[in-house]
C-alpha cells in the first residue's frame, strides 16, 4: 500500500490539556480544518487509501522559524487526534462532513515516529504514513504450552526423551509432563482460580493429577508413540518419572493407550492436547483427552498476569519465555490484540 502523504501549509495543531483539540473554541481550530481538508482530499484522490487498524509509522516535518515553533510532542498528539477517527469525541458539527474524515482508527496505532524540525521562512509541514503489518511474537509451542501449565500449578519438565535400553536412537519424547498436587491454592486469601479444562479433569480433588501433553502448532492430535500399545513407549514413560510401581506399568499403559486416562484411589494420570484446532476423531477416541486450544491458552495466560499484576511483576528468575511473555501482555490493549498478535512457532 502507498504511503500517506499530505502537506498542508502553516502550522500543525498543537495538542493542549486545556481544551479538545476537535473543539470549536480551540485556538488552533483553523489548522485542525486544514489538515483534515489535506486527509480529504488525498482520500479523494486515493479512495482505498487508510490504515485501518494497522500499525503506523508515521514521519513529520515541520518547516518553521524556531521562534514561533511549539513543542514536537504536542504536534504529534495534535495530528494524531486530528487524523484518527472522532467516532468517540461526541458530535462535532463546526467540522460538517470534516468529522468523518479519518486515515486511522486510533493514535494508538502508532508504533514508529521519525519527527523532525526545519528551517523555514514561511510555515508548513508534511505528514507521512505508512500502514504496516501487525507485529507479530514467535513462541513455540512447547514455550506456550509449558506456562499454560505452570500458571494452572504444574510442575512441569518440557521435551522429556524416553530413551533406550541400547543404542543411542531416542524411542520418543513427551512435548511436556506435568504434575499438579491436589491442595494447590496460590495465594492465601484470594486463591487463583486455575483453567476450567484443567480442573474439570478431576474426579477426587484429593489426588495428584499428572499429565503427558502433545503440544501442536496445528490441529491437536496425539503421535503414534502414545497411541500403539506395541511400541511399550508408555511403560517407559511410566518406568522414567516413577509414577506408579512397576508392578503396575502394563495396567496403567493399557488404559492410557485405550482411553487416554487411569485413575484409582491416589492418583490421576491423564493424556492432554493443546493445538490450533479441535480434533473430532480424537475427540470420539478419546472424549476424556482435554484439547486445549491456543487462543484459549494464551487468553489464559494474558487474564492471569492482568489480574495478578502486583503479584508476578518480579520475575527475575523466571525463563526467558515468560519475561516475553510478560512484556508482550503489557504491550498490547486487549486479550484479543495479544492473541491475534501471538504467533506459535515449531513442528506439528
Amino acid at each position: 500500500m502507498r504511503p500517506i502523504r499530505l502537506r498542508i501549509d502553516g502550522h500543525p495543531p498543537a495538542k493542549s490539556e486545556a481544551l479538545s483539540i476537535l473543539g470549536p473554541n480551540h485556538p488552533h481550530a483553523d489548522r485542525v480544518v486544514r489538515l483534515l481538508e489535506a486527509a480529504r482530499g488525498f482520500l479523494a484522490d486515493h479512495p482505498d487509501a487508510g490504515c485501518g487498524d494497522k500499525p503506523i509509522r508515521m514521519e513529520v516535518v515541520v518547516g518553521v522559524s524556531p521562534t514561533t515553533r511549539s513543542d514536537a510532542t504536542n504536534y504529534l498528539g495534535g495530528i494524531g487526534d486530528v487524523l484518527q477517527r472522532k467516532g468517540l469525541r461526541g458530535s462535532l458539527p463546526h467540522l460538517g462532513e470534516l468529522a468523518g474524515i479519518h486515515l486511522f482508527n486510533d493514535d494508538r496505532q502508532i508504533a514508529e515516529v521519525d519527527f523532525r524540525f526545519e528551517p523555514a521562512d514561511e510555515p508548513s509541514y508534511t505528514v507521512v504514513l505508512a500502514c504496516t503489518e501487525m507485529a507479530t511474537w514467535d513462541f513455540t509451542a512447547e514455550e506456550i504450552g509449558y506456562w499454560y501449565f505452570r500458571l494452572n500449578g504444574f510442575l512441569a519438565i518440557p521435551n522429556f526423551v524416553v530413551h533406550p535400553d541400547e543404542g543411542s536412537n531416542q524411542r520418543t519424547d513427551v512435548d511436556i509432563i506435568g504434575v499438579r498436587f491436589p491442595h494447590r491454592s496460590e495465594l492465601v486469601r484470594d486463591p487463583l482460580q486455575d483453567h476450567a479444562e484443567i480442573t474439570k479433569l478431576y474426579d477426587d480433588e484429593h489426588k495428584p493429577l499428572m499429565v503427558f501433553a502433545e503440544v501442536k502448532k496445528s490441529q491437536c492430535r496425539l503421535n503414534g508413540p502414545w497411541t500403539t500399545s506395541s511400541a511399550g513407549n508408555m511403560q517407559r514413560v511410566l518406568g522414567a518419572t516413577g509414577i506408579v510401581p512397576t508392578s503396575q506399568h502394563d495396567v496403567v499403559a493399557q488404559s492410557l493407550y485405550e482411553s487416554g486416562r487411569w485413575s484409582d484411589s491416589e492418583l490421576l494420570i491423564s493424556l492432554f492436547c493443546l493445538g490450533s484446532d479441535h480434533n473430532r476423531q480424537l475427540a470420539r477416541d478419546y472424549p476424556g483427552v482435554p484439547q486445549v486450544l491456543w487462543p484459549d491458552a494464551l487468553s489464559f495466560i494474558f487474564d492471569r498476569f492482568r489480574a495478578y499484576r502486583l503479584q508476578k511483576s518480579r520475575h527475575d528468575q523466571w525463563p526467558e519465555s515468560g519475561k516475553r511473555l510478560w512484556e508482550r501482555v503489557w504491550a498490547v490493549d486487549d486479550v484479543k490484540e495479544f492473541v491475534q498478535a501471538t504467533e506459535i512457532t515449531g513442528n506439528g
